[in-house]
């Protein structure tokens, strides 16, 4: 089952997912929406599709040539302070699950605090574990794109800015860091 999310702005491509689960580029728009496949998911369990959905970003983005992939964090953290406009963004970074504190601090430096349990980057991004291969920054979730749940384990996932909305930090990334 699919549904169509309407986009008056031609946001393309996009990201939306399969009835799968999976995660598909869409660069057209059909009939001004953007068909979405809804799949069925249980939203307690949101994690473990957050690693393949960035996954399929990071290749989209690179498929793209995109300038949204860095091989530094504070590369990555300024980039997303530019595309938002603002220098309380990204608001989250996602790293990958297997890092432990000491990996955490050598990858973000002076720039990463442990303090009661929270992990911060610049004292702005939350930085949260999870099953992603990159360490991953989000801007605000309006300007990276939608998520939608369905009633009755039921969900879709769109993706509509992962250019501004996303910048992933991957080592020997073949991109400036500025």
């Amino acid at each position: 089952m699919t549904i169509l999310i309407p986009d008056n702005k031609g946001h393309t491509p996009v990201l939306v997912s399969s009835t799968r689960g999976k995660f598909l580029v869409r660069r057209k728009l059909f009939q001004g929406s953007h068909p979405c496949g809804i799949f069925k998911y249980d939203s307690d369990r949101l994690d473990d599709i957050l690693g393949p959905m960035i996954d399929a970003a990071l290749e989209l983005s690179v498929e793209e040539k995109w300038d949204n992939v860095f091989t530094t964090p504070k590369a990555a953290f300024g980039y997303l302070q530019q595309k938002s406009g603002t220098t309380v963004q990204p608001h989250a970074c996602l790293i990958p699950s297997d890092w432990d504190d000491a990996k955490i601090k050598k990858w973000g430096g002076k720039d990463v605090t442990f303090e009661g349990g929270i992990i911060s980057y610049c004292g702005i991004s939350r930085v949260h574990r999870c099953n992603t291969k990159v360490p991953t920054f989000f801007s605000r979730p309006d300007f990276v794109g939608l998520f939608t749940q369905i009633v009755g384990g039921m969900s879709s996932v769109l993706l509509h800015n992962v250019r501004h909305g996303m910048a992933f930090c991957r080592h020997g990334a073949p991109r400036k860091t500025n």
